[in-house]
């Protein structure tokens, strides 16, 4: 698929709500994807359940201060232990902020979310910084490949892929603070 822009509404659609699916959200750091997920948390967070792993810990985080359940730091095992209990009690949303930090993602993991998503019917979103390669092509996009080397199998496993811009950091369309880009859409 070759990427096209879409609207914040396009990030998480009612397909996806209805058959769970495992969405990347990548972007360039201090672009706005902690920001991103929890507009999404407070769009649907009254009516569905959801978690929230902060992998840097940052409770001070302005985004994350009016979302109720964010976990700080786990690990992998962790992560999916905490998910397989919480389904119960109508889990619908799953967010793991900086991917990047998880140091022990091996397939095993990249399995079970998919998994998880999918039986359970469960929207997990991943997020993760770009490299800065990116800021070097004349529109600040990432190609497919540099997404791959992000997220290694992931990727493939993914059934969505977003690219959060924020062309006014490179002083381009001032007027609309940040731009949706879907790189891959298995729905679609």
């Amino acid at each position: 698929m070759k990427r096209k822009e879409i609207e914040f509404e396009g990030i998480i659609t009612d397909k996806d709500i209805e058959k769970g699916n495992l969405i990347l959200l990548v972007g360039r750091p201090a672009v706005g994807k902690t920001e991103v997920c929890s507009k999404i948390v407070k769009k649907y967070g009254n009516e569905y359940g959801y978690l929230f792993f902060d992998l840097r810990g940052n409770e001070d985080s302005y985004w994350l201060k009016n979302i109720k359940r964010v976990i700080e730091y786990h690990t992998a095992v962790e992560i999916i232990k905490t998910i397989q209990k919480e389904v119960k009690n109508n889990l619908k949303f799953v967010f793991i902020d900086y991917w990047q930090l998880i140091d022990d993602k091996d397939d095993w993991f990249r399995y079970m979310l998919v998994e998880l998503a999918l039986s359970n019917k469960i929207v997990i979103t991943i997020t993760s910084q770009l490299s800065r390669v990116v800021e070097n092509r004349k529109n600040h996009l990432p190609l497919n490949k540099d997404l791959k080397s992000i997220f290694n199998d992931i990727f493939l496993s993914s059934g969505k892929v977003v690219v959060i811009s924020k062309p006014a950091i490179y002083g381009i369309d001032l007027k609309k603070d940040l731009h949706y880009f879907l790189y891959k859409d298995l729905d679609t």
